[in-house]
């Protein structure tokens, strides 16, 4: 499992059979294409913004046919009724027709936002599965790797992001136009080479996952890496502005405590985590830019109004106020996409949420009470299987598929999946979870146990004789 413990640089694998390495390298380019996507919308290739904003896109749909070809597409129930549920939804929503009274679209107009609505909901969710059929623990570990490499980088454009203007070229929004969410105290929410903050939030907590899989299970990683990546994200962290940030960390913290509880030889692993987390506070508190970082936060935690705009209303009025509301949706919904922020660029002309904040809400008022709910139900039904999946690799001693469970899961059942970043994140952290526990369920990390041979029967006595007779006496010892 430590094929890159001791060394600067990972091995390459040797044992990928040749037929899986094309839809192999499709993953790791649908990943890198997640963390760069904003880095082309923003700066290199601005006027393409709307083209790159579905880039992983025909990535997503070649490994699909890749797997397809193979004969390796799952079929599991999940695949099934998200495919049955997808056809239906699209029906209904071409049926339903346009927003009453905010927009009277052409039906090509319609058509393009329906499809959009189509390829939100329903095309990403089967790479959850797809990925653990090429992936295994060892290719889990490889991209925690990357990741962790990766985030010094992203930890000095982060805090360049946040000393500069507001109007500054490196805060930009997607498309080259607008600037970045602004938090307290004049600054914004540095969202590194993502489009906006959520994806930093969402990189920064898988980073968050492995280091507290290294924390548990020990030198997974080399020491210099892990010491990198947990000095970078604590920079990430403290310059964020996000109460997002925090509470994806906490979620991921939570899972450690799971862990803990389930198998209570780690806990006495789990004081390293907490003085580690202790001393960098102290020490991240005393830089200048840094403590900079930690007044943003401290305003938005402790303004009791943000509080209740933040956490109150955001989180919990707007993500179950639609169940409480939701007779006050059409019967059919009007029509998937409407609620995403690309399907309000086509429908009126900017990124806005014209039907609800939350993605339940969303969800609702897309495709009405019955489909709306039914792909609430499917969504956490897929979370709840893939929990029930690491738990039962816990059971095997293993951490690293809970952690990244915990990372992902809650962007899963409640999150703001018509947001592309959010979406690739959702499906990509519970893949890999799965991917995770290849290797305890095959077994292949374990040697066989040797079989000992059975004792040899003297001849001339049948199986039937002995069974009869009794085994035959020993042969007198010779002389």
């Amino acid at each position: 499992m430590n094929s890159f413990q001791g060394t600067f640089w990972p091995a390459p694998r040797t044992d990928i059979p040749a037929e899986d390495l094309f839809a192999r390298r499709l993953i790791w380019l649908f990943l890198w294409l997640w963390i760069f996507e904003g880095s082309l919308r923003k700066w290199i290739l601005p006027e393409f913004n709307a083209a790159l904003l579905v880039i992983r896109d025909p990535v997503l749909l070649l490994i699909y046919a890749q797997a397809a070809v193979q004969g390796k597409f799952p079929g599991n129930g999940f695949v099934v009724a998200t495919g049955v549920l997808g056809v239906i939804s699209f029906a209904i929503s071409m049926l339903a027709g346009d927003i009453s009274g905010v927009v009277s679209g052409a039906f090509t107009q319609s058509l393009q936002v329906t499809l959009y609505g189509v390829r939100t909901n329903f095309l990403f969710l089967p790479l959850i599965w797809v990925i653990p059929i090429y992936f295994d623990r060892e290719d889990v570990l490889r991209i925690g790797w990357w990741l962790m490499l990766l985030s010094p980088a992203m930890a000095l454009l982060v805090l360049i992001q946040f000393q500069s203007p507001s109007d500054s070229w490196i805060n930009v929004a997607a498309g080259g136009e607008g600037r970045q969410i602004e938090t307290s105290l004049g600054k914004i929410r540095p969202p590194g080479t993502f489009s906006y903050t959520n994806g930093l939030v969402s990189y920064l907590t898988l980073i968050v996952a492995y280091l507290c899989y290294e924390l548990l299970e020990r030198d997974r990683f080399p020491k210099w890496l892990a010491f990198v990546a947990a000095c970078s994200s604590g920079v990430m962290l403290a310059l964020s502005g996000s109460r997002s940030a925090v509470g994806a960390c906490i979620t991921v913290i939570l899972g450690v405590a799971l862990v803990c509880v389930r198998r209570p030889e780690f806990a006495k692993r789990t004081w390293r985590m907490l003085l580690i987390i202790f001393v960098g506070f102290i020490v991240l508190n005393y830089i200048t830019v840094t403590r900079a970082g930690f007044d943003v936060l401290e305003d938005r935690f402790g303004d009791e109004e943000n509080i209740k705009r933040g956490f109150i209303y955001r989180f919990l009025y707007d993500q179950f106020a639609p169940f409480i509301h939701v007779t006050e949706a059409p019967l059919f919904g009007y029509g998937l996409g409407v609620g995403t922020n690309a399907g309000s660029a086509l429908l009126v002309g900017k990124r806005t949420f014209l039907l609800s904040e939350g993605d339940i809400g969303r969800a609702i008022f897309e495709s009405g009470p019955i489909l709306g709910l039914l792909f609430i139900v499917l969504r956490f039904g897929v979370v709840l299987h893939v929990f029930r999946r690491t738990l039962d690799s816990l059971a095997e001693g293993q951490t690293l598929a809970l952690l990244l469970f915990s990372s992902g899961a809650l962007t899963l059942a409640t999150g703001q999946i018509g947001q592309p970043t959010a979406l690739g994140f959702a499906v990509f952290s519970c893949g890999i979870a799965l991917a995770a526990i290849r290797e305890v369920e095959s077994g292949s990390t374990a040697e066989p146990e040797p079989v000992a041979e059975a004792p040899s029967r003297p001849r001339g006595r049948s199986v039937y004789a002995e069974q009869l007779h009794g085994p035959r006496p020993p042969a007198p010892l010779q002389p």
